[in-house]
């Protein structure tokens, strides 16, 4: 719900939901996780598509520009840091999210799962396992 956000990040969920609302040809799809993930993903492309030359840019200039993201904006969440991704993780560009849980009339920040990283799925602890990925 946009109207439990505040700034940025509410500008991007009424633009969500206006283009949603417009473009979809299933409505009740909207709120779906794969339907936020794919707007988000596609936005944030054209963002990056944007930064590295706009319609002349390739496919290898946004992969480059991606690579290159340091506290980049990302549409809709996290920050993009893909220059400090964990190796062999390259693609974990945002390994660091926080987490809000409705109380009932407002989104309250969960203070102990603040900074929670995915990565804690593929690892023991805090300790990757990388060599059972390689």
């Amino acid at each position: 719900d946009p109207e439990a956000l505040t700034g940025q990040t509410k500008v991007e969920a009424l633009n969500y939901k206006t283009k949603m609302t417009k473009y979809s040809s299933d409505q009740k799809l909207n709120g779906t996780g794969f339907a936020t993930q794919g707007y988000t993903g596609i936005m944030n492309i054209w963002a990056v598509l944007n930064e590295v030359g706009g319609v002349k840019a390739t496919g290898e200039d946004v992969r480059k520009g991606f690579k290159q993201t340091k506290n980049h904006h990302a549409f809709g969440g996290a920050g993009i840091s893909c220059q400090d991704a964990t190796k062999p993780y390259v693609a974990v560009c945002a390994s660091l999210v926080s987490a809000s849980q409705w109380n009932g009339s407002a989104l309250k920040a969960v203070k102990t799962a603040q900074d929670f990283s995915g990565l804690t799925v593929v690892g023991k602890g805090d300790a990757l396992r990388t060599t059972e990925v390689k």
